[in-house]
């Protein structure tokens, strides 16, 4: 059998002396389309922000950047309330009763973002679903931005 490819614009495929049999290209990239999108909805590693460096004046207490760290989870999308000295407990609602819980340390000089709980996540201990892992990253970069712009 020889493959041809006829015009690159009308994308189909035949084999030579069977020009009866036209494979059109559109069903099969509709199915790696399809597999590419549930591959990107499957579980992944947990995605936790570890000893992100705080570059604010001195003169800034631990309170005010608590402050500020709430303040741009907020904008995202997360609501805040109190933990232990120097901790937030921040939590995310998504659509269907999905949840997602974290602990975000922090001092005068660094913050982390620790995964904390879960609802319909998928999470198995080691991995979760990618939507935490985005809405994580997300929170990270709202908080850095928060923090090191003086």
């Amino acid at each position: 059998m020889i493959w041809s490819f006829s015009s690159h614009v009308s994308g189909q495929i035949q084999v030579a002396g069977m020009q009866d049999y036209a494979f059109n290209l559109s069903k099969p990239f509709s199915i790696v389309l399809l597999l590419l999108m549930l591959t990107a909805c499957k579980s992944q590693p947990i995605y936790e922000a570890l000893g992100r460096p705080i570059h604010t004046p001195a003169q800034v207490s631990e309170q005010r950047i608590g402050q500020l760290i709430k303040e741009a989870g907020e904008i995202v999308g997360w609501k805040f309330k109190y933990g232990a000295k120097n901790e937030l407990i921040g939590r995310i609602n998504f659509p269907r009763g999905a949840m997602a819980e974290v602990s975000v340390t922090f001092s005068k000089s660094m913050y982390e973002i620790r995964y904390k709980d879960s609802a319909e996540l998928r999470y198995n201990g080691n991995s979760i679903h990618a939507t935490y892992n985005k809405t994580v990253r997300r929170l990270d970069e709202a908080i850095r931005i928060k923090l090191n712009t003086w």
